[in-house]
């Protein structure tokens, strides 16, 4: 099976995990900080809980699949490939530079299924696909799209940060792996899905 390699490692990801969180943590505190005063992590991070099964906070690169879908695309005369990432999970599609990124292969490894098909994945692609090419730089004009050139199913990885939220009740966050942003709700949302599928099933 085929993965994209994680860019960002697991000490970069906790770092930026918990230099977010820990942030948030100091504006619902209402802490202020002294310059040059000590580090206040270990007195507000939520002590590990005997409740869960791994002590708290654990890390952890989770894997979800996606369409990567290759499409003809023509602007200004100029015909191009279009590389389009369609989340077999949530069906949230990024128009994607492949060249940059490192493929490998997963075996016997856990990977959660995908539950939007790949005719459901192209279809998704080609209703969003004009406004994210002018939306991107380096594509120029209204691009005309055309055939599918070639499909696959990608396994894409996320750091995700298991922590106690409050006293019993464990939460996570979420770090995409190759580009090193927080994604938005709907991943999270993805993610606890297939947690949840992946018990039941």
């Amino acid at each position: 099976m085929i993965c994209i390699e994680p860019v960002v490692d697991e000490r970069a990801a906790r770092r930026r995990i918990e230099r977010k969180r820990l942030a948030r943590l100091r504006r619902l505190l209402g802490r202020v900080l002294r310059v040059g005063g000590a580090c206040a992590d270990e007195d507000i991070s939520p002590a590990a809980s005997s409740r869960f099964r791994r002590s708290l906070p654990y890390l952890e690169l989770v894997r979800l699949p996606y369409h990567h879908l290759v499409f003809e695309a023509a602007t200004r005369g100029v015909t191009r490939e279009a590389h389009v990432l369609v989340g077999g999970c949530d069906g949230q599609f990024t128009l994607m530079d492949m060249s940059s990124l490192r493929l490998g292969e997963l075996s016997e490894v856990e990977t959660f299924g995908a539950t939007i098909d790949e005719g459901q994945a192209v279809q998704l692609a080609r209703s969003g696909l004009v406004a994210a090419v002018l939306r991107s730089p380096g594509w120029g004009g209204k691009p005309r799209i055309g055939e599918l050139m070639g499909s696959e199913v990608v396994q894409y990885p996320f750091w995700v940060y298991y922590h106690e939220r409050r006293a019993g009740r464990l939460d996570i966050k979420v770090l995409d792996a190759v580009t090193g942003k927080l994604p938005g709700p709907k991943v999270k949302g993805s993610i606890l899905q297939a947690f949840v599928r992946a018990r039941d099933g």
